[in-house]
């Protein structure tokens, strides 16, 4: 005797019925519990950085800042020496770390984050940007050892 016709000689058609739906209905509320918790935890992360937004102490751009400032002058055309394409390229990734550090900028900063970066000759490369006026030092004397992007 097997399957059904133990079922039938034993007369346990309930148990052979409740089992199976007890099962399928603890999956289900699992299922359901495992989709709210994941909405759970995603508010829970967005009220989370809501109230960190909230609380931190923002800091005005200061690009408004360079703005209000007159940038120093460039050094005449005819004394910018044209870059080859290592020096090109890493004017780009030095330009992108400027913009996060935010203008001015100090030259350790700058050195140290693109060497983070992993950007190669660093200090030679930010050398040859300030021979070419890419980065040039602040005329005020309250910004002294602070300089600008002035770009490619």
């Amino acid at each position: 005797m097997n399957g059904l016709q133990a079922i039938i000689a034993t007369e346990s058609w309930k148990i052979a019925i409740i089992a199976p739906t007890i099962v399928f209905i603890s999956l289900s509320l699992l299922a359901v519990m495992v989709g709210v918790m994941e909405k759970a935890i995603n508010y829970w992360d967005h009220f989370n950085q809501t109230l960190t937004q909230l609380f931190t102490r923002q800091e005005p751009p200061t690009q408004d800042r360079t703005e209000q400032k007159r940038l120093p002058d460039s050094p005449p055309e005819d004394h910018v020496l044209p870059l080859n394409e290592e020096e090109r390229q890493t004017a780009q990734y030095l330009e992108m770390v400027v913009q996060r550090l935010g203008q001015p900028f100090t030259l350790d900063k700058l050195k140290t984050m693109a060497e983070n970066m992993e950007v190669s000759h660093t200090p030679e490369h930010i050398e040859r940007l300030q021979e070419t006026g890419c980065i040039v030092e602040s005329d005020d004397p309250e910004e002294k050892g602070l300089y600008y992007w002035r770009g490619l």
